[in-house]
């Protein structure tokens, strides 16, 4: 992972999901590998009307992207 610097900024990752639960797990894995600096990186998922328990998946997955994240904020 690259070493955070003052002169890199900080950056949010917006993404809105529906009906994803069975692809959440593949993106939290592409969300790990990623090499930015875990200071500089916010995550926020924007879930509405699924009827596939994606949010229930997404609270599972939590304690995982927080350990990648600066701040993680899910919402429904």
């Amino acid at each position: 992972m690259s070493e955070p610097t003052e002169t890199q900024p900080s950056v949010l990752i917006l993404t809105p999901v529906k009906d994803a639960a069975e692809c959440l797990a593949d993106y939290v894995a592409a969300l790990e590998r990623l090499s930015y600096p875990r200071t500089r990186l916010s995550l926020g998922i924007l879930e509405s009307d699924s009827a596939d328990h994606t949010f229930a998946r997404l609270k599972d997955l939590e304690p995982r992207l927080e350990r990648r994240f600066r701040r993680v904020s899910l919402f429904k």
